[in-house]
C-alpha cells in the first residue's frame, strides 16, 4: 500500500538572497524558518579547527573544488555576502547556497518534494528558467519559481495549510501593493482581483546601498569595516571597539536616508497613479523598518507584515501547499 503524502511535510519555501538564504518547512508538526548568511569562499585547511562539526556542514563540493558557505566563510575572513549583480545565478556561489540548504534540510529530515523559490521582480523573466534548472539539479523535486513579492501576498492571505484565511475571502478579490525591501533590491508587485498587474511592478535599489554609503562614512572617521559587518551594523546601530561596544546610531542615520529617497521615489512611480484605488499595501523585508513609515506616510492603507524578514519565504511555502492541494503530482 502506497503512503499518501502529506503536502504539509514536504513543500518548502526556499528564498536565495544577497544577504542569506531563507527557508521555511515543517519541523515537528510546527512551521520554522532558518538562516543561512550567503557567503561563499574556497576553503583552506584549517590546521586547529575548534569546531570540526560546524565546519563540515559549512563546506560544500562543487566541481572538484571545496568552498566554506556561511558562519564558517564569515569566520575564516569573507569579507562580504555574494551576488551583487544581476547574473550572479551563473555562478558557483548561487550553486554552493543551494547544496547548503539542501543540507540543512536534510539535517531535519526533510526532503523536499516541491520547493518554490523567488526571484527578484526585474529578473524574473530572464532567469527563471536558469533557477528552475539550478534547483532541480541541486534537489531532484518539482520546482516553482515565483516572483518574490508573491510571497508576501500569499503569506496574508493564507494559512499555515496553504488555505485561505477566514478574513482573506473577500481580500482576494481586493487589490494589493506588496513592496519588499531586501538587500541587493527593493521588489514593487501589483495584484488586482489575484491578477498579476506587471506594469506597475518592478524592481528598485535594496539596502546594500545605504550599507554601501556606512562603510563608506566610516572609511571617512578612520574605521576599517567590512561589508559583512556593516550589515550588521545598520541592524545594531553599534560597532565593536577593542572589547566594548560604541552607538554609531547617527551615523547609521545619516547613511540611510538616500536608499529611502530612491525607494520610496521608484515606489512612486510605479504605483501612484493607481494608490487610491489599492486596498492593502504590504510592506516586508530586512529593510522594511527604514522605508515603512515614509510609505505610510503617503499612502493611510500601508501596513507592515507581521514578520518581515520571514513573510516572503512562508508566503512561498503557503502557496506551494496550496498549489499541491490543487496538483497531488507535484510531489510524485
Amino acid at each position: 500500500m502506497v503512503k499518501t503524502v502529506n503536502p504539509l511535510d514536504v513543500v518548502v519555501g526556499l528564498d536565495v538572497g544577497r544577504s542569506g538564504v531563507k527557508l521555511a518547512f515543517r519541523f515537528n508538526n510546527e512551521v520554522k524558518t532558518q538562516f543561512i548568511p550567503s557567503v561563499v569562499m574556497p576553503a583552506k585547511k584549517i590546521t586547529y579547527d575548534t569546531n570540526a562539526k560546524q565546519t563540515a556542514e559549512n563546506t560544500v563540493e562543487l566541481e572538484g573544488k571545496s568552498y566554506f558557505v556561511g558562519e564558517t566563510a564569515i569566520e575564516q575572513g569573507a569579507q562580504q555576502t555574494v551576488g551583487l549583480s544581476n547574473d550572479w545565478l551563473k555562478g558557483f556561489e548561487h550553486k554552493a547556497l543551494l547544496i547548503r540548504s539542501k543540507r540543512l534540510l536534510n539535517s531535519y529530515g526533510i526532503v523536499p518534494r516541491l520547493i518554490v523559490v523567488g526571484l527578484p521582480v526585474s529578473t524574473f523573466e530572464s532567469n527563471a528558467e536558469i533557477l528552475f534548472e539550478q534547483v532541480d539539479e541541486i534537489f531532484d523535486c518539482s520546482v516553482q519559481p515565483v516572483p518574490q513579492p508573491w510571497g508576501v501576498y500569499q503569506d496574508f492571505l493564507l494559512n499555515d495549510e496553504g488555505r485561505l484565511k477566514n478574513s482573506s475571502v473577500s481580500a482576494s478579490r481586493e487589490k494589493f501593493a506588496v513592496i519588499d525591501i531586501g538587500h541587493y533590491t527593493t521588489d514593487i508587485l501589483l495584484m488586482s482581483n489575484q491578477n498579476w498587474i506587471q506594469e506597475s511592478s518592478g524592481s528598485t535599489v535594496g539596502m546594500s546601498k545605504a550599507v554601501a554609503e556606512l562603510q563608506n562614512k566610516l572609511g571617512a572617521s578612520g574605521i576599517s569595516a567590512t561589508t559583512i559587518e556593516c550589515q550588521s551594523i545598520i541592524k545594531t546601530r553599534q560597532i565593536k571597539e577593542f572589547g566594548k561596544y560604541r552607538d554609531v546610531g547617527e551615523i547609521v542615520d545619516d547613511s540611510i536616508p538616500a536608499t529611502v529617497e530612491v525607494v520610496v521615489q521608484q515606489t512612486r512611480n510605479l504605483l501612484e497613479s493607481q494608490a487610491r484605488t489599492i486596498d492593502h499595501i504590504l510592506v516586508a523585508g530586512g529593510g522594511s523598518d527604514c522605508v515603512y513609515k515614509h510609505l505610510n506616510a503617503m499612502w493611510p492603507q500601508t501596513t507592515l507584515v507581521d514578520d518581515p524578514r520571514y513573510s516572503v519565504v512562508k508566503g512561498m511555502r503557503k502557496f506551494g501547499i496550496s498549489t499541491a492541494l490543487s496538483q497531488p503530482s507535484l510531489l510524485d
